[in-house]
């Protein structure tokens, strides 16, 4: 871990504009700030070496302390949270993991219901303190269709994949009673005090539908792909 880094939100700027400075560090103490021009920036021991100018400005002093966690990662967040509390509900979505067993990674969540793939490169669901996986680890570059149902009829909670070439799908049913999804939908990420367990590989058609199949949410990232939002179907 670096104990102090930081970096300016922008690289240049006229006179008038505003550069941020973005800082994190991990002392209990304050740390110091102060503008330098750089006359020469090259370390050479062949050439000048590093010369700098001091420059007073506003920006100048000590500054208190403070841990900046960084969360890497691309993810999508739901704008409204989403309720089901009949009949039961199910997650879906297609996928194409790229590092399966690179420990837990998050495909479909709302609230403490979650579509992941667990430590052992396995499909699986939680449902609060309820957890079911399917015992067969995915493979790595291929095409699946997972999903997470739970049936308020039958009291099951049922998670699984399916090979879209053909071979061999599998899944996993355990008892479950009672569930309630209740949250904001979150796609590729898990929204655990900081987004975390980060999704490698590609995630399409994310859906949730209520238990008598009907679509709540479905996300179609084909829309409007060149921008920074995905639109809901549902």
């Amino acid at each position: 871990m670096i104990p102090l880094i930081g970096y300016g939100d922008r690289l240049s700027g006229r006179p008038g504009d505003t550069i941020e400075f973005k800082v994190s560090s991990i002392s209990a103490e304050p740390f110091s700030v102060a503008l330098y021009r750089s006359i020469s920036a090259d370390p050479n021991p062949a050439g000048p070496g590093i010369i700098e100018r001091r420059v007073h400005s506003a920006m100048d002093g000590d500054y208190p302390s403070r841990q900046q966690s960084t969360h890497s990662g691309s993810y999508a967040i739901a704008d409204e949270d989403l309720s089901v509390t009949a009949n039961g509900f199910s997650l879906h979505a297609t996928i194409w993991p790229t590092q399966p067993i690179k420990g837990e990674q998050a495909i479909l969540s709302c609230g403490d219901i979650i579509l992941l793939i667990d430590d052992n490169g396995a499909i699986s669901g939680r449902a609060g303190k309820l957890h079911v996986a399917v015992p067969k680890p995915l493979k790595t570059r291929t095409w699946y269709k997972v999903w997470l149902t739970y049936d308020a009829d039958e009291g099951t909670l049922t998670t699984g994949h399916e090979p879209l070439k053909r071979d061999h799908g599998a899944q996993s049913t355990i008892e479950a009673s009672n569930l309630v999804l209740n949250g904001r939908p979150v796609i590729g990420a898990l929204d655990d005090d900081g987004m975390r367990a980060h999704f490698n590989g590609k995630i399409e058609a994310p859906a949730i539908k209520d238990g008598a199949g009907s679509v709540l949410a479905e996300w179609d990232f084909a829309r409007d792909f060149s921008s920074i939002h995905i639109h809901d179907n549902g």
